[in-house]
């Protein structure tokens, strides 16, 4: 992928999400700046990751792409989606492979998948373990959160602390993508020395802690910001994240059936943790 195909490419992502029916947190943000921000994390990600981005193309018509990270030894799927009209003939098969072939040596890999049966196909015969998972969405019931750490707003000089909770819980730091995250409008709150949440909308975009305590208290804080009547979701609640789900139920959300998160090597405990669609 090239810097000028990042518009053609997010176009292309969107397109296959929705003819899945992908389900994602709701937001403030008017459609045009959405888009915006999706084009400049696929900018931040071939700057930081330029041989893990790969696009399939018909003449001019970018027809899939995907998109991985490495951070510190962890590879991550960022972007994965094809065309449904080219679905079957390969094209995901190649576009993935090219993606894990620039995670060779890395000792742990991380997907936060669709439902889509072939994608599942896809990962487990690339040797993937998938973990179940659900979702939860819906309005927040914000009186009914009460968190039992005390939780600030984060600041610049947190992301050193960050990092350190990365390492515990997932085995590598995010590195420039938390400051990206914060940079493009969502929100840092932290557990001093425990724990972050980084969220937009109520909605958390990821979250790390070295207890559950500190991890309830964060996305009860995340969920709260949650405007009125607006449908909050968290994402990746795997059966390690069952302390996720009795927050979010507090909360009012109703959990339903979500796409597996997708293990392969040893990316670290995972939990407490809610992984990034785009950052793992």
């Amino acid at each position: 992928m090239r810097r000028a195909d990042a518009e053609d490419a997010w176009a292309a992502g969107q397109a296959a999400f929705e003819a899945r029916g992908e389900r994602w947190p709701a937001s403030t943000e008017p459609p045009p700046l959405r888009w915006r921000r999706g084009v400049e994390r696929l900018l931040h990600l071939l700057d930081s990751d330029p041989g893990g981005a790969w696009v399939a193309c018909e003449g001019r018509r970018i027809r899939g792409m995907a998109m991985a990270i490495v951070r510190e030894g962890i590879w991550g799927l960022s972007l994965f989606a094809v065309d449904p009209g080219v679905q079957g003939n390969g094209v995901g098969g190649a576009l993935l492979d090219r993606a894990l072939a620039y995670g060779h040596g890395t000792r742990g890999q991380i997907v936060m998948s669709s439902q889509d049966p072939r994608a599942l196909r896809l990962y487990s015969r690339a040797g993937f373990r998938l973990l179940p998972a659900l979702a939860a969405f819906g309005p927040v019931d914000a009186a009914r959160l009460e968190p039992e750490a005390p939780v600030r707003q984060g600041m610049s000089g947190d992301f050193e602390m960050a990092a350190r909770v990365d390492r515990e819980i997932r085995g590598a730091a995010h590195g420039d993508d938390l400051p990206h995250l914060v940079e493009a409008g969502s929100l840092l709150h932290v557990v001093p020395e425990r724990g972050y949440v980084v969220h937009a909308d109520g909605s958390p975009r990821l979250l790390a802690a070295l207890d559950e305590e500190a991890a309830r208290s964060l996305l009860a804080v995340a969920l709260a910001h949650a405007p009125e009547g607006l449908e909050a979701g968290v994402l990746s609640l795997t059966a390690d994240q069952g302390w996720a789900m009795e927050v979010a139920l507090d909360a009012g959300l109703a959990l339903e059936t979500s796409g597996p998160t997708a293990v392969r090597g040893e990316p670290g405990p995972l939990a407490p943790y809610l992984p990034s669609p785009a950052f793992l």
